[in-house]
């Protein structure tokens, strides 16, 4: 037996290289990526079995463990008979890589093995959320008979935007999406009324893009075959036939401070008309919109402010 085994916020990355084993399955490696401890009992599943010969193996798709420990054991059902003649080579490479390179940015519901709640940040500095959601043990395989639903969550002038980066889920024969399948919703709950795509098969790098403030993707796995599952940005981005219209600026009028008349507690509103010199041009205003003075006892002078809008247009509004 074979362990690999990195440090607790690592998994392992195997790849075979070259493999030569004696025809008719005599010899068999099998390999197993999920343990939780460096122990391989007669009852432990394989993930992986080889037992045919062949010669090279050097693009060979990568085995990922779906923790610290990856494990290989080596059976041989019949000894050879002449050392000399076994030709048993076994070549290949691994490296250690970061879980949190694979970790889902949403927040996990208690007592769920997979679900997940995405929210919409307060916009800061225009940037509303964004992350990355993966399969279960991406980038190992997936579990059998699981079912996943990752919930979007935005602000009512937001939109939720997905992009995939890796999708491998198990081939049907027939054609279709059948037991393995994403289904994309565009709202929180899932309606059948409101499916945007349902995706199971390798396509390209794709954009999707809801059209409210709340999105839903499940992720259903009914076969019994496993794959690697799949890889996805997803990104709160602003509506913009929704976004709010930002208030008008406005400026605040001069103020101008002058003598009151000798008579206390008086109000006196003055409007003088004046036309411009230059044709073509509406006359102008020049309003003194309040002036409020109040006698002091401590003192026999008396004091004014007045707010004065300068040269307005004559439909403009004083402050």
């Amino acid at each position: 037996m074979i362990f690999i085994g990195g440090t607790a916020d690592e998994l392992v990355a195997f790849q075979l290289q070259q493999l030569q084993l004696r025809p008719g399955c005599l010899d068999t490696v099998e390999v197993f990526p999920y343990l939780r401890e460096p122990v391989i009992e007669n009852s432990t599943l394989a993930a992986y079995t080889w037992c045919q010969h062949s010669a090279t193996a050097r693009n060979a798709t990568p085995i990922y463990s779906g923790g610290r420990l990856l494990g290989l054991r080596l059976s041989f059902q019949q000894p050879p008979t002449k050392l000399l003649d076994w030709t048993l080579n076994l070549t290949a490479n691994y490296r250690f890589l970061k879980q949190e390179l694979f970790k889902t940015s949403g927040r996990l519901v208690p007592h769920s093995f997979c679900d997940f709640y995405f929210f919409a940040s307060t916009g800061i500095e225009g940037n509303l959320g964004e992350g990355y959601f993966h399969s279960p043990r991406f980038p190992a395989n997936y579990p059998a008979h699981i079912k996943c639903a990752y919930k979007f969550i935005g602000r009512p002038d937001s939109r939720v935007e997905l992009l995939f980066e890796e999708l491998q889920l198990p081939s049907v024969a027939t054609g279709g999406c059948q037991l393995d399948a994403l289904t994309i919703f565009d709202a929180e709950s899932a309606h059948m009324n409101a499916v945007i795509d349902v995706l199971c098969a390798p396509c390209p790098t794709r954009r999707i893009l809801s059209s409210g403030p709340d999105l839903l993707l499940e992720f259903n796995a009914s076969s019994n075959r496993t794959a690697k599952g799949f890889r996805g940005k997803y990104k709160f981005v602003q509506n913009e036939q929704q976004a709010l219209a930002l208030p008008p600026i406005l400026e605040a009028a001069s103020i101008a401070i002058k003598q009151p008349p000798a008579q206390a507690n008086s109000v006196q509103v003055e409007q003088e008309e004046g036309k411009d010199a230059r044709p073509g041009h509406r006359n102008r205003l020049n309003r003194i919109m309040l002036i409020a003075s109040k006698w002091r006892q401590t003192s026999s002078r008396s004091f004014a402010i007045a707010a004065k809008c300068c040269q307005l247009p004559s439909d403009s509004l004083c402050l």
